[in-house]
């Protein structure tokens, strides 16, 4: 890479709340031998209030490395307070997120930025491979699409099962003005906002790139995890917060029929199917406040006559629950 093209081209923002067990195995990752092109790296430890020696572990990194990290320590607002904070002192032209108890491919890092260095068009949105780490490997990867090949995203359907897992922050990489034109901003002080990180630049972007890089190693399994099942039923009011503002926006927003209104459809889907589970599936009693939120998601859902029939084929262990909810009042959390 010649001297004249070193700019900061990628801001890795990494959310840290008590992660002093894995932010060393993170950042760490992040460390490419290339000094070019790590120097074209802005890596953003964003310490969230946390209680344990997290932040002294990310000043090591900023004290060995101050062209690259930089910390921002702050009181606790979870997770979406994170991402505005860091999208607003973001100076990469590409942005993408890190989550402290995951890591980045370091051989594939380097490739990635590469790749970014020596881009001949402006693209909004890349996508890239990932591995779920944990019991076993599973590598997770776009099919029958080339590498490379500039997309509108206008054309792309990613409905299928394994293309749809391509919609997840492990994949996406997005231009920075791009989030910045689309006023992207999480909400604040709940979890899973990461949906949102996702979708609201998703349905504004026009070009999307696909790259056989396996960039992100998504680790399962950690204790505490908000994939855990515990994590989702106690996390009812953040689903509900998330799915309603993405729905209101969709059904409100006019999207012309298109493959990309069917990729949003399942990207959106992803979100209703956690408010619903819980509430059908996980939750034995439900508040009347409970009762209400679904009710309120439900007759929105029914509103898009393909948003409802995606709905409809939820299951659970080959079970349509929300069919039988729906049409015979029957909650399966009976059953479970």
């Amino acid at each position: 890479m010649e001297n004249h093209r070193i700019e900061k081209v990628l801001t890795i923002i990494v959310p840290v709340y008590n992660m002093e067990l894995y932010l060393d195995r993170c950042l760490a990752s992040l460390i490419i031998s290339d000094n070019d092109l790590f120097n074209a790296l802005q890596v953003i430890i964003i310490n969230d209030g946390s209680k344990d020696k997290s932040l002294d572990i990310a000043l090591r990194y900023v004290n060995r490395y101050p062209n690259v990290f930089e910390v921002v320590d702050k009181p606790n607002g979870n997770y979406g307070s994170c991402i505005n904070k860091g999208l607003t002192i973001a100076k990469g032209r590409y942005f993408r997120i890190l989550d402290a108890d995951d890591w980045f491919d370091t051989n594939q890092l380097s490739l990635f930025i590469n790749t970014i260095v020596n881009l001949s068009d402006e693209l909004d949105v890349l996508i890239t491979n990932y591995t779920i780490q944990g019991k076993g490997l599973h590598n997770i990867k776009m099919q029958n699409l080339q590498y490379g090949k500039k997309y509108l995203a206008d054309d792309l359907n990613f409905a299928s099962t394994q293309n749809a897992l391509m919609l997840r922050m492990h994949a996406m990489t997005f231009r920075t003005e791009l989030l910045r034109d689309c006023n992207l901003k999480l909400q604040e002080g709940i979890s899973y906002t990461d949906a949102e990180y996702c979708y609201y630049p998703y349905v504004k972007s026009h070009s999307i790139s696909f790259y056989d890089i396996n960039l992100y190693q998504y680790f399962i399994g950690r204790e505490g995890q908000t994939v855990s099942k515990d994590s989702v039923r106690r996390n009812f009011d953040s689903f509900y917060k998330v799915g309603k503002r993405m729905l209101d926006d969709f059904i409100s927003g006019s999207y012309p029929k298109n493959n990309k209104r069917i990729s949003t459809i399942n990207f959106i889907s992803n979100s209703l199917f956690n408010i619903y589970c819980v509430y059908l599936v996980y939750l034995t009693k439900s508040s009347k406040e409970q009762i209400n939120m679904v009710n309120e998601i439900d007759s929105l859902v029914r509103m898009d006559t393909d948003l409802n029939k995606k709905v409809l084929k939820f299951t659970y262990k080959k079970i349509p629950f929300v069919f039988l909810w729906r049409y015979f009042g029957f909650k399966l959390s009976i059953l479970f």
